[in-house]
C-alpha cells in the first residue's frame, strides 16, 4: 500500500510558512509529512479485509445481500485516529483527506482482484437537504478517490436518497433499521440491470444504510452487489 505522502516542493515551501499541523493530535508536520503524522500513521488500524473472504463485514452482511463481497480500510475506534479522521471528513470538510483515504482503499481493493467484475461505483446518497446543509457528499469524495487506483465509472445519481432521516450516529441497531426503511429510490433500474455494483460509504456500524440501499436494488433485475467503507465499526 502506497504512502500517502507526496512530494511537492511549493507545498513544503508554503508548510515552513504556515506551520501545518497533523489532523489527529495536532502536532506540527515536518518533512515529507501531509495531513497526518508517521506517528498517528502508525497507530491507523487498517483491517485488510478486501483479500480475505468471510472477514467481519461480510459476516454482518452476508444474511442481507446475496454472495456479497465487503471491505473496509479501516476500524472505527472512538477516541483514536481513525475517528478523528473520519470526523475530520464528515465534519470539517477535509475533502482531500476523503480523496487520499479513498484512494488507499481503491488501491487495497484494486490489489485484492476479489471485485474485479465490478461494472459501476455508487456512493452512498445523502438527501437533498443534508447535501446542501453540509456542502458535500462524503461517500461521493471517498469514491473520488477509489476511482484513482481502482478505474471504475461512478454514478453519482443512480440511487436517491427519497426521504429525510435523522443521522444514525446515536441509534441502536433496531433504530438505525427504522430509520432507513423505504428511503432510497433507484433512479433509472435499466442502467443498471445486470451489473456488478459496488456501494461506497464512510463508516458501516449495523449495515442499516447499505442493506436499505441494496433492498432498492434488488428489485432490478440481474444487479449484484459488494460494499466497500473507509471506516468499520461494527
Amino acid at each position: 500500500m502506497k504512502s500517502i505522502y507526496a512530494f511537492n516542493p511549493l507545498k513544503d515551501l508554503l508548510n515552513l510558512m504556515y506551520s501545518p499541523t497533523c489532523i489527529a493530535c495536532g502536532e506540527q508536520l515536518v518533512g515529507e509529512e501531509s495531513l497526518l503524522c508517521v506517528e498517528c500513521i502508525s497507530h491507523i488500524p487498517f483491517t485488510d479485509f478486501a483479500p480475505m473472504p468471510g472477514n467481519q463485514l461480510e459476516l454482518l452482511l452476508e444474511n442481507s445481500i446475496p454472495n456479497v463481497k465487503a471491505t473496509s480500510l479501516m476500524y472505527f475506534e472512538k477516541g483514536e485516529v481513525s475517528q478523528k479522521i473520519i470526523h475530520e471528513i464528515k465534519y470539517h470538510g477535509n475533502l482531500h483527506l476523503a480523496t487520499r483515504f479513498g484512494q488507499l482503499l481503491g488501491e487495497s481493493i484494486a490489489d485484492s482482484h476479489r471485485f474485479d467484475d465490478v461494472d459501476y461505483i455508487i456512493p452512498v446518497p445523502l438527501h437533498f437537504f443534508r447535501w446542501y446543509k453540509r456542502g458535500f457528499n462524503q461517500s461521493r469524495e471517498i469514491s473520488q478517490g477509489i476511482v484513482k487506483r481502482f478505474k471504475r465509472p461512478i454514478k453519482n445519481f443512480a440511487i436517491a436518497r427519497i426521504r429525510y432521516t435523522e443521522t444514525q450516529t446515536h441509534k441502536n441497531h433496531i433504530a438505525r433499521s427504522r430509520n432507513v426503511v423505504e428511503a432510497f429510490k433507484v433512479r433509472n433500474p435499466q442502467q443498471l440491470a445486470g451489473k456488478h455494483i459496488l456501494l461506497v460509504d464512510d463508516v458501516i456500524t449495523t449495515g442499516a444504510t447499505i442493506r436499505a440501499c441494496y433492498e432498492t436494488l434488488s428489485h432490478v433485475e440481474g444487479v449484484r452487489v459488494s460494499v466497500a467503507s473507509l471506516a468499520f465499526a461494527g
